[in-house]
């Protein structure tokens, strides 16, 4: 015990701890020595399907995927195809040489395979891959082909007759109609056969001639021995679908001579095209290869049970650590961390269901109320309150998400997201902590200051912050991130029909929407609803927002330290006495953000850090430390003291009419910055 208690406070204090835990994580992902963090997936039905990997949730390949990792070496040795005599362009002489004498039917040396998955790797994050003549006489999968088609690609609810389509594509006795029927599959004419005509076209014959006509999109020159019908479309047609990728433009124009053809029957497609970009361009490459190798290439026997199983044992014996030095009871923590944990992943799966998930009821409001049930009927036992590391985790969350605070976002909307997201922030901030503590005269500052910051920032993750820098009650925190959660999703849907409905700017109300709504995953529901543009002006406005956190945090905390907690009859508080008292996390996460701006990003390369290690591992690290920190809560909390930070609803007030002056503020910032008065038109 003497020697514990002469430990430094680098090893006793819980923050430092959380800071601990939190770089431990990011040196694993850096490293390699974490490959990857089990993230619960959307789920229909079954919610057992939820623990296995759907085909297109991974985007970096592995040497874990490869199903076949001799059968690729001699693939890639033979080259029996031109995708795979592209594939061994890409390797130096010296590095063929070292796959050319592995021996075959043997497993080959794992620094070839890892020399193959990296090479692979960089062709996936290379841009677009797929080229006509490459790829010809690959059977690609449904999900790979409508990636792959992106906004050309035929939906079933393009079809605006699918009574006349099916009549026609069965008894048309035109060239193009018998072209393209000589071309289904046997199971697709069978069912045009057993149509009749009369009543509604089954599912089941929409989906097939749906795909059916979505692979003619892939067959370049399709319509060129039809000039009746490439007549029809127009120059301004042919311009709009071209786009940087030859084999895409391909696919886009046949699109639009496919609904020449069928007038009255398809409803034409949009333009200008968009392709595929950023993540969902590596997640089809990936997809692609996965289709051309599909004896070799997949996600292995990789599926959620047994990652679940090793985070829950890996954060155990993280935290144990720190329990220890912190003179914790392990014997008490470590099995109501277990349940703690089990409450999580639950916590998770429900948020994931499809129609919950489209609602967006996240996972921490599942996680305050499976906690608050337990807490409130049969009550909380002291086992499991023993594994409730409330603030530990809260902590360690705060620091990972530093990680994901990266500065090079400013420049993707320059000085218009900036004046946005930058003036309106602090100043509805302080309108809203003077409201609350001089005109609503709530006593609780802590409380004010939380649902300042949940609304002005980004609703869950700054009430956290804040709440942990102003050492505020859990219930203070359960109240505002309760109100924030479900004032989110009411303005995720109806602020998207309001833009619409008056007519207004779709970027000036994305603009609008990133600066108010307090959810980064709802601001891009919502923007998505406007558009690809307005999606992505809304997100980054957003992200850029959330670069405040941070910074909010530090300055409500050095305002307790030196205004809240100081005695008005004491002398000021020295700069020494402000570090001791400063929460120390803030530390771990501006740490985090400094090294990920300015080290890793351009040590690394974007695709690396924002991919495979914040994307794949600290996102997914975060968001569970944030759930366990919410279960904990909950079973920390009860009604009655809920009850009282209510006091006659003045919270309640409080967010209503700070919301509504945030609205109107970030509606005037919006159309300033982004309707072309300050800096010209973005878009």
């Amino acid at each position: 015990m003497k020697r514990s208690s002469k430990l430094s406070p680098l090893w006793k204090e819980e923050d430092w701890w959380a800071v601990w835990f939190a770089f431990l994580i990011i040196l694993g992902a850096i490293t390699g020595v974490v490959d990857r963090v089990p993230k619960i997936g959307k789920w229909e039905g079954n919610p057992v399907t939820v623990f296995k990997v759907k085909r297109d949730a991974a985007t970096r390949l592995r040497v874990s995927d490869l199903k076949d990792p001799a059968g690729l070496v001699r693939t890639l040795q033979e080259a029996p195809d031109p995708l795979s005599r592209f594939i061994r362009g890409k390797f130096t002489a010296d590095e063929l040489a070292q796959i050319d004498t592995q021996p075959i039917g043997k497993r080959p040396s794992k620094a070839t395979l890892s020399l193959i998955v990296d090479r692979l790797n960089e062709l996936i994050r290379g841009g677009p891959i797929y080229r006509e003549p490459l790829f010809r006489g690959v059977k690609l999968n449904p999900k790979t082909r409508e990636l792959l088609i992106g906004s050309s690609a035929l939906h079933e609810t393009h079809l605006i007759d699918p009574g006349g389509l099916a009549i026609k594509l069965r008894d048309g006795t035109d060239p193009l109609t018998a072209r393209l029927r000589a071309g289904f599959s046997p199971e697709t004419l069978d069912l045009l056969a057993r149509y009749n005509g009369a009543g509604a076209v089954p599912e089941a014959l929409k989906r097939a001639m749906v795909d059916e006509l979505n692979r003619v999109l892939l067959r370049k020159g399709f319509f060129e021995p039809f000039p009746e019908i490439t007549a029809l479309v127009a120059a301004e047609e042919r311009e709009a679908a071209k786009c940087d990728v030859p084999a895409l433009t391909s696919i886009h124009l046949n699109r639009l001579m496919l609904d020449k053809a069928f007038p009255g029957l398809i409803r034409p497609c949009k333009l200008p095209v968009s392709v595929p970009q950023g993540t969902l361009c590596i997640k089809l490459n990936r997809l692609l290869l996965e289709d051309a190798y599909p004896d070799t290439i997949g996600v292995g026997r990789w599926n959620l049970v047994v990652p679940l199983i090793l985070l829950w044992v890996g954060f155990g014996i993280l935290t144990v650590v720190g329990v220890i030095f912190m003179r914790g009871d392990i014997k008490r923590y470590l099995p109501g961390y277990a349940v703690v944990f089990i409450f999580a992943a639950l916590a998770y799966v429900i948020s994931h269901q499809a129609q919950i998930k489209a609602y967006g009821l996240s996972y921490a409001l599942w996680a305050l109320i499976i906690g608050l049930l337990i807490s409130n009927s049969v009550g909380t036992p002291k086992w499991l309150l023993a594994g409730a590391k409330t603030e530990m985790f809260i902590k360690t969350g705060l620091v990972l998400l530093g990680a994901e605070i990266i500065f090079e976002k400013i420049l993707q909307l320059g000085l218009p997201g900036l004046f946005v997201a930058w003036l309106v922030t602090p100043t509805v901030i302080l309108f809203m902590f003077w409201f609350g503590t001089k005109v609503l005269k709530l006593v609780s500052k802590s409380l004010v200051i939380i649902i300042a910051s949940a609304t002005s920032v980004c609703g869950v993750s700054a009430a956290i912050a804040v709440a942990a820098a102003s050492k505020a009650k859990k219930e203070e925190l359960t109240l505002g991130v309760g109100m924030t959660l479900i004032f989110t999703v009411m303005m995720m849907v109806l602020m998207p029909m309001a833009i619409r409905w008056v007519g207004l700017d779709t970027v000036i109300g994305a603009a609008w929407m990133g600066g108010t709504i307090d959810s980064t995953g709802a601001v891009v529901a919502a923007g998505s609803m406007l558009g690809p543009d307005a999606e992505k002006v809304a997100a980054v406005v957003k992200m850029i927002q959330n670069i405040l956190i941070g910074v909010v945090a530090f300055f409500v905390a050095l305002y307790w330290v030196a205004r809240v907690e100081r005695d008005p009859e004491g002398p000021k508080p020295s700069l020494l006495e402000i570090w001791i008292r400063m929460p120390k996390f803030i530390v771990g996460f501006v740490a985090a953000s400094l090294i990920f701006s300015f080290v890793l990003l351009p040590l690394m390369g974007s695709a690396v850090v924002n991919i495979d290690i914040i994307k794949d591992i600290t996102h997914n690290c975060r968001g569970w430390f944030f759930c366990l920190a919410f279960i904990s809560i909950g079973l920390e909390s009860n009604f009655r003291d809920l009850a009282t930070q209510l006091v006659g609803g003045k919270p309640i007030w409080l967010y209503i009419i700070g919301q509504s002056f945030n609205l109107i503020l970030t509606l005037i910032a919006a159309y300033l910055a982004f309707g072309g008065i300050l800096f010209g038109k973005l878009m």
